[in-house]
């Protein structure tokens, strides 16, 4: 569909959303979202419209294109949460918002949001102490050295709560700075090597950086295996398939960070000697400018 054109049979959207069941495809867009951002990078992958297989790629982005009102009010709530992790600004929202005219994109809002769900913001600072990690999906980003822009994602009936802030990695970070949505990160250390988890989600949705030492990222793509991306250039990931003794390990004890920071600490690819070299250098830098 191109800008100036009618969406598809307004009335019929409504009708169509309104019989519609209540989960949204939340994870699924921004599984997309992720997958936009790092291939937008080059310039033939930045425009959704233009590229068939990009559009094959993020069906459900396209589909807010080709006028399925319900992705489109979707897509553009949760843009405003990739918009404050990412570093930089992506142009599909841009895009988004150029396809249709002011009259089309008033009529989408209304009728994409037909069962009429809601979207509150939050600060990580303001997560209830009966918060249901369980049910929550986890967004971060590394936008500068020792923070982490976080966003926890949770879904109540027809609310869906957004708590955004900062999750700081030094472990010298003010243990009273909630207030400002900052959270103290998890650290753990044995035998020398130290680890890091800024977030962790027992549910299992980690296929993200949720956990760092100073040679690596640490993501998981499943329950089964744990990928290493080293954190210098340039970034080679290492996948490790775990033993089922450590999956079944990880799903009892799917509470206790100190036994998943053992696990994950216990299959770390040994260092380069760039890899120490840079961790020392950074790790001095650090100690300067604290000094």
């Amino acid at each position: 569909m191109h800008k100036g054109e009618m969406p598809v049979d307004l009335i019929g959207e409504l009708i169509q959303n309104k019989k519609a069941d209540n989960s949204l495809p939340i994870k699924e867009i921004l599984t997309e979202l992720i997958q936009y951002e790092k291939l937008s990078r080059k310039d033939q992958f930045k425009h959704l419209a233009d590229n068939p297989m990009l559009q094959k790629k993020l069906p459900y982005c396209w589909k807010a294109f080709e006028g399925d009102s319900r992705m489109h009010w979707l897509l553009n709530e949760l843009s405003t949460i990739i918009e404050t992790l990412s570093d930089r600004p992506l142009d599909i929202f841009s895009d988004l918002t150029d396809h249709y005219s002011e009259k089309q994109k008033k009529q989408i809002a209304i009728i994409g949001n037909a069962l009429q769900y809601s979207f509150r913001h939050s600060t990580l600072g303001q997560i209830p102490s009966t918060f249901n990690y369980d049910n929550a999906l986890y967004l971060t980003n590394e936008r500068e050295e020792n923070e982490y822009h976080t966003s926890i994602i949770h879904v109540v009936d027809k609310q869906i709560n957004v708590y955004t802030g900062i999750i700081e990695t030094d472990s010298n970070a003010s243990d009273d700075s909630d207030e400002d949505g900052i959270l103290s990160p998890f650290t753990y250390s044995v035998n020398d090597q130290t680890i890091t988890i800024p977030t962790y989600s027992v549910q299992g949705n980690n296929d993200y950086p949720f956990a760092y030492t100073p040679y690596h990222s640490i993501s998981m793509p499943s329950s089964s295996e744990v990928c290493y991306t080293a954190k210098h250039k340039p970034f080679t990931p290492t996948t490790v398939e775990l033993p089922k003794s450590d999956i079944q390990t990880l799903a009892f004890h799917k509470y206790n960070l100190e036994i998943v920071a053992n696990i994950l600490l216990t299959y770390e690819p040994e260092p380069t000697e760039k890899a120490v070299f840079l961790a020392k250098l950074n790790s001095q830098r650090v100690h300067n400018d604290e000094n």
